[in-house]
């Protein structure tokens, strides 16, 4: 319950930072430098699969460390939510967009449904597919708002994005909302403009040589998101 007041706060403060694993790496030493990296850097939250020995882990080894497990398999988030998960993630869904595949409006409501039906009170968070259009998306984040979700994951797919499906769900929505992907410190003053409580950031940290710069990496991040609320 603590922790899910600790999530509230951070939200609201708009400075939640989750350094993101990746929702199918299982790899156990590499989820173990991500999360190390984490905690050295400050982050607030860390994002990964739906693994019962990491999740574990992590829970027993970085307490204040939020943690988001991310799968598209209600079935695993439900598994995960028993084994101590804080947050469970719908999403992302690159891991679909890279075999070719993609996932309808009408399909993430009723995973939202299913999801929101099984995890009680744990938190949900549902991404919206970034390769809608941004009606599209500002349409499908109102209906799973709607539908149960507590916080909202808005895809960027582009290096170049101006962020603007971020900026107008935010705009649209009552809840929390996440922007994850193609980001690193340097873009972060430009995606926080957009409204959005918080950043999800992977591979700009785990494309790092080694853990020192994976750590400065996300201290970078969360100096920005610390010296919002100092002003």
């Amino acid at each position: 319950m603590l922790k899910k007041y600790q999530l509230k706060k951070i939200l609201d403060e708009k400075r939640l930072f989750k350094v993101i694993a990746g929702m199918e790496n299982f790899d156990e030493e590499n989820i173990k430098t991500v999360v190390n990296s984490a905690n050295l850097g400050r982050a607030t939250a860390v994002d990964i699969s739906a693994d019962s020995e990491n999740i574990v882990w992590v829970k027993e080894n970085h307490t204040k460390l939020i943690v988001f497990v991310s799968s598209l398999s209600i079935t695993m988030l439900g598994i995960a939510k028993d084994w101590g998960a804080d947050v469970l993630e719908l999403g992302n869904f690159d891991a679909l967009y890279s075999k070719g595949k993609s996932i309808s409006s009408e399909e993430v409501i009723t995973l939202t449904r299913e999801l929101r039906h099984i995890a009680g009170t744990t938190p949900i968070c549902i991404s919206i597919p970034g390769n809608l259009s941004i009606d599209e998306q500002v349409s499908l984040a109102v209906q799973v708002q709607a539908a149960g979700a507590d916080i909202l994951q808005i895809e960027n797919l582009s290096y170049e994005s101006d962020y603007s499906n971020a900026s107008e769900i935010s705009k649209a929505v009552e809840i929390p909302v996440i922007l994850s992907g193609k980001l690193d410190s340097s873009k972060v003053e430009k995606a926080m403009l957009t409204g959005v409580n918080g950043l999800g950031i992977g591979h700009a940290i785990n494309s790092k040589s080694n853990l020192p710069e994976m750590v400065e990496e996300v201290k970078s991040v969360m100096k920005f998101l610390d010296a919002k609320i100092a002003v």
